[in-house]
């Protein structure tokens, strides 16, 4: 949970509901690690997985909708990756 949540620059108050609601919907299956039972590992069910497969598609759907080619929305990550830096180191 914990790459997760620095994937998606979340932290736990805010993955942790999210998680739930996921999890109650049955898109994954949560176990405690063997090693480390602090950690919960998290596993796509088949549900997830179709829901997954059809995800794979957004990144298309993003560059047709925008007309924008990869790189601008290339360029456009970036500013937004400066920005949200910024604001982290001022709040």
């Amino acid at each position: 949970m914990s790459e997760l949540g620095e994937q998606l620059y979340l932290d736990s108050a805010t993955l942790t509901p999210l998680l739930k609601r996921l999890h109650q919907s049955g898109l994954f299956s949560r176990t405690r690690n063997a090693e480390d039972e602090r950690q919960a590992l998290i596993r796509l069910t088949e549900e997830g997985r179709t829901l997954q497969q059809k995800a794979r598609a957004i990144p298309e759907n993003m560059r047709c909708a925008t007309q924008c080619d990869d790189s601008t929305l290339q360029a456009m990550k970036q500013q937004l990756e400066y920005l949200r830096a910024r604001l982290i180191e001022n709040l």
